[in-house]
């Protein structure tokens, strides 16, 4: 006999004197069962069709039939009716979790399935026979997955609960249903970027089945184990898990032929069901198939995956030989082929050449095809993503070979961001929004998109739709617990009224068109975002499909945004050395601390310095070449200065009178001219003729090297007299500054020695040294001189304030020092957050804050008060250095301020939290982010309460890190998430000294400078000014310096 055994002593055991027992109460009771399950039937085939309603209903009916049923008693044994009432609640909370995903409710839908897990559980523990927990025989999973799976969890929990050896026949459906739910909730944290929670269950499955001999029974969970893997980029991992399934042809044809004849001669299954039973087989041979080849592709081998792929696809033609297919899987399982096939080919194709492009142009149409029979939600979005896609690259290389016009590929893309944005799965959301953004920027460019769709008024909604998208594109924001607060009490109720409150609210609520979706989201952005200081610009730099730069510029003086395709910018190769430099670093720091390095020869010390010194050389080139790779481009990453409208005017005439059509004076070309013109100074001339040469070729202009030198001239001497002019001493200072503030950094790099002696005298600096100690020098003249200018304008008016800019980084984008570019010198403040999203809901919360405070809502005042400050310096006790360094500081700030906080000691949970909760700012030095005394998701979970400030000295506390599809993800993000006002984190790891050098020049010069000062500059910075100038303390300026960066919003010290 087989038995069921639960880890746990069991309520009650069912052995072989049960079955007559069984038998005799599913006679009886037949209608009833046959009436429940036909409406679970029901259910699913409307939820099937995307009709939540009935579904619903059709749910509802069951819950009813299966009270009646147990109020009857059912006429059976108890325990009978017990796994038959069970496993149908089982069912419904399966099918109900699939409805909240289907509607973007991941949270609900994950809840449902967990509800249908602690069934499972129930069962196991009824139907089960007690026995010492060490006589449990548990599968043992490789060793590559054990080691790369997360301890701990709120899954780990129910690994003790449940183990399976020698099972009832009656009881298989319970293993059945444990697999299947554990995997399904693996799933669902997947699509909803948690992979960590998500090999949780996987593996937990895996444990489960991983031992049994059923070669089918056993594959899904190593299956969607090793998919997950693949997507967090861990092929090693995935590799494991497949090793285990992998079979030849002939081994399959046996596997089904098994199968099929199992399921006919022990469940005595009708042809129908081994049909069914066929096709499911094939169906995994197939996905696993696939599968194989995205292994191949992940580990580098595009022509083995290549051959996978179409063998998947020949697979299903001799398997059927007609198209469409049987089943709504092997539909899936098919487009999922052409997919990939297509994503690979067009990858290594030349998308210039007709002949190839040609062939792609067959596989797409044949997507297309498979994609609109796909009943797979997730599957149709993922094909229609790469059809948009690819369709987008078409039109950018080879418009006479596009499948769809642009306007066309709009609206297709609008349907998938539609779908994408109800489902929720967040890193496809990624992807579709930057396509999405991308597509709204060609339709904006098309010569005649302003004559369609409401002339002026279309245009204005693809240049904000546009914007918005691509800020939006480097992070999805979950939706707060997606869900609304009635939501909450619903998630408590018993099932009926779970459902009965679903069904309330579904037939209250409409279905929104994707297009008036969208405007209704532009409506929205507009309207928060002329609330945001004029000050302010929010600069997102995105990466497209085809892997080029798309920059786009908000700002809240009512204009559209811009944005622009930089075409010929190769950041990829700057990436790639600046992760190599970081790389670099991070192993020569290795056991390398101050205490330790103490005891090294002179040549050890030597051999060490001029290794970092070179990194932070190559680093500094690193920001140089990307400098001059962006060119005239780098305009927009700030605010426009102010320049007459005359000099523009003078410019765009020259441009416009060699235009071969007449020219709107509106158009963002227009606007582009005046950033040029704005922000000359950080430009060099060739740079400037390129932008000039740019602007004629969008205009259609044939611009000679004579109205090209004049437009330089009217920029360079118009632009520059016309600027406005402030107080009279301001005015000296600028003068005399003015030679300095002129040098760019590759100027600088480019001089002779004759020259930068000659600039440094003049300057009043020493001239003696190497021609590398003199450079540096004048870049930190020239630096002093540009920090000199953006606080001296406090006073000014609202257009003539220094900007702040506020960047919305890609995160492939993320490890850059985009600080240190000349451009940026400029502002008041540079800080990063990761979305436009985000961006808003901090100001919200600001206006929030500050309305209750003192009945007034602006975001530009944003500050903390220095009396409210608490501290966690070096808790793990090994930082002895910095301790010695840091602690005096502390103390002044105890003894002048009340400071409040802890050194050399771990703090409590409870103490952290009321450091983050009850003060203005929170200051940590110690290793990383102090994660280790405060988790990231206990962070978060102060969002409703409203997190403090933060300055975390610790090394890569502000680094953002991604697995594959999933991320980018870090403390920072927690702390903004919880509604810190603005975080100053570390992008990588750094020297003790030098972090040590920078704390202090921050603390001292913000939170410590004395309240009498005459000028009081350092109180009225922001604390991104005042890390500007905290930069120059350390040795290595751009490979310690510049890994000091600022997150958030603007953030002042309160007076």
């Amino acid at each position: 006999m087989l038995n069921l055994h639960a880890g746990t002593a069991c309520d009650e055991s069912v052995g072989a004197g049960d079955t007559d027992a069984d038998d005799s109460a599913r006679a009886r009771d037949w209608p009833s069962f046959q009436q429940i399950d036909d409406q679970i039937a029901l259910s699913v085939q409307h939820h099937s069709k995307q009709d939540a309603v009935r579904t619903v209903d059709h749910l509802q009916r069951v819950m009813a039939l299966l009270r009646e049923l147990k109020a009857s008693g059912g006429g059976g044994s108890k325990s009978a009716l017990a796994k038959t009432v069970g496993t149908r609640e089982l069912l419904v909370h399966l099918i109900l979790s699939d409805v909240h995903f289907a509607d973007g409710r991941g949270t609900l839908a994950v809840r449902e399935a967990k509800a249908a897990l602690s069934i499972c559980w129930k069962l196991a523990k009824k139907f089960a026979t007690a026995g010492p927990r060490d006589d449990v025989a548990r599968f043992t999973l490789p060793d590559e997955i054990v080691a790369h799976a997360v301890a701990g969890g709120d899954g780990s929990r129910a690994v003790s609960l449940i183990f399976f050896k020698a099972l009832e026949f009656s009881s298989w459906d319970i293993l059945h249903a444990a697999k299947l739910v554990l995997c399904r909730i693996g799933t669902l944290y997947s699509w909803m970027g948690q992979p960590q929670r998500s090999r949780l269950y996987f593996t937990e499955a895996m444990q489960l089945v991983g031992g049994l001999h059923l070669r089918f029974f056993q594959r899904s969970p190593f299956f969607e184990f090793a998919r997950l893997q693949l997507h967090a980029s861990h092929p090693a991992q995935a590799k494991a898990a497949l090793q285990a399934l992998w079979l030849s042809h002939s081994e399959w044809s046996r596997v089904i032929r098994a199968d099929s004849e199992s399921a006919t001669a022990v469940a005595a299954a009708g042809d129908h069901q081994c049909v069914l039973s066929d096709l499911a087989l094939i169906e995994q041979q197939c996905n696993e198939g696939i599968q194989r080849g995205d292994l191949e592709l992940a580990e580098g081998d595009a022509k083995s995956a290549l051959k996978t792929y179409l063998s998947a696809l020949e697979s299903l033609k001799s398997s059927f030989g007609r198209d469409p297919l049987p089943s709504t899987g092997l539909r899936a399982a098919q487009s999922r082929c052409y997919r990939k096939l297509l994503h690979l080919k067009a990858t290594h194709a030349n998308l210039s050449a007709e002949a190839e492009v040609d062939k792609l142009v067959l596989i797409a149409k044949t997507l297309e095809r498979c994609v609109r029979r796909c009943e797979d939600h997730v599957e149709r979005f993922k094909g229609m993503l790469e059809l948009g896609c690819f369709n987008l690259s078409l039109l950018r290389t080879l418009p006479s070979r596009s499948i769809m016009t642009i306007n066309e590929t709009t609206a297709f893309l609008e349907d998938a961001y539609a779908l994408g944005d109800r489902l929720g799965l967040s890193h496809l959301s990624k992807q579709v929004r930057g396509s999405l953004g991308v597509a709204y920027l060609l339709a904006a460019e098309a010569p005649a998109s302003s004559a369609v769709r409401g002339g002026k008024d279309h245009h204005r909604f693809l240049s904000w739709a546009s914007a918005t998208l691509l800020a939006n594109a480097s992070v999805v924001e979950r939706r707060d617990d997606e869900r609304s607060p009635d939501d909450l009490d619903a998630a408590d109720r018993e099932l009926e009224q779970s459902l009965e409150h679903l069904s309330s609210q579904l037939k209250r609520s409409s279905r929104v068109a994707p297009r008036a979706q969208l405007e209704q989201l532009v409506a929205s952005v507009k309207a928060q975002v002329r609330k945001l200081p004029p000050s302010w610009v929010v600069v997102s730099v995105a990466v497209s499909a085809s892997c080029e730069l798309v920059l786009s510029r908000i700002t809240s003086d009512g204009s559209d945004p811009l944005s622009f395709c930089l075409e010929g910018v190769d950041w990829k190769r700057t990436m790639d050395e600046v992760e190599a430099v970081i790389r670099a670093s991070r192993e020569s720091l290795v056991g390398n601390s101050v205490d330790a390095t103490g005891a090294w020869s002179t040549d050890q010390k030597k051999q060490w310095w001029s290794k970092r010194n070179e990194l932070d050389d190559r680093l500094r080139s690193a920001v140089a070449g990307l400098q001059a790779e962006l060119g005239f481009w780098k305009c927009l990453l700030v605010r426009d200065s102010a320049v007459a409208s005359r000099s523009i005017h003078r410019c765009w005439s020259v441009l416009a009178s060699s235009a071969a059509e007449p020219q709107s004076p509106d158009t963002k070309y227009r606007a582009l001219l005046a950033a040029m013109a704005g922000q000359h100074r950080y430009l060099s001339d060739a740079e400037l003729l390129n932008g000039i040469e740019f602007l004629a070729a969008k205009l259609n202009a044939r611009l000679s090297q004579v109205d090209a030198a004049r437009v330089l001239k009217i920029v360079r001497e118009e632009a520059a007299s016309s600027v406005l002019c402030h107080k009279d001493e301001e005015a000296d200072d600028d003068r005399t500054a003015s030679p300095l503030l002129a040098l760019t950094s590759d100027a600088i790099n480019t001089m002779r020695v004759s020259e930068l002696k000659q600039v440094l005298i003049a300057a009043g600096l020493s001239a003696d040294g190497l021609k590398k100690t003199l450079v540096e020098r004048l870049a930190a003249a020239r630096d002093a001189a540009l920090a000199h200018q953006a606080p001296s304008r406090v006073s000014l008016d609202d257009d003539e304030q220094p900007g702040s800019t506020i960047l919305v980084l890609d995160q492939r984008l993320q490890e850059f020092p985009w600080e240190g570019l000349d451009i940026l010198g400029g502002c008041e403040s540079v800080t990063r957050m990761p979305s436009l999203e985000l961006i808003l809901a901090s100001v919200r919360a600001v206006h929030a804050r500050t309305k209750a405070a003192s009945g007034r809502s602006r975001a530009d005042q944003l500050s903390i008060r220095r009396e409210r400050i608490s501290f966690l310096l070096n808790a793990a006790g090994d930082l002895k250095g910095t301790e010695q360094h840091m602690a005096p500081v502390f103390e002044i700030g105890r003894t002048k301020f009340g400071w409040r906080g802890t050194m050399g000691r771990v703090p409590d949970e409870a103490e952290m939290r009321g450091y983050l909760l009850e003060s203005d700012m929170f200051i940590y030095c110690g290793h990383g982010s102090g994660e280790k005394y405060l988790h990231r998701s206990k962070i978060a979970d102060l969002k409703p309460l409203g997190c403090s400030a933060a300055l975390l000295f610790g090394c890569s506390s502000g680094r953002l890190e991604s697995e594959g599809v999933f991320g980018p993800d870090g403390a920072v993000l927690s702390y903004l998430r919880a509604g810190s006002a603005a975080v100053l984190a570390m992008l990588w790891d750094v020297t003790d000294r030098d972090i040590d050098q920078l704390s202090v020049a921050v603390l001292r010069t913000w939170l410590l400078g004395d309240m009498d000062d005459a000028s009081g500059s350092s109180r009225r910075a922001p604390l991104a000014g005042v890390l500007r100038e905290a930069r120059r303390v350390c040795k290595l300026k751009f490979l310690n310096g510049h890994a000091a960066v600022c997150y958030g919003l603007p953030l002042y010290l309160a007076a």
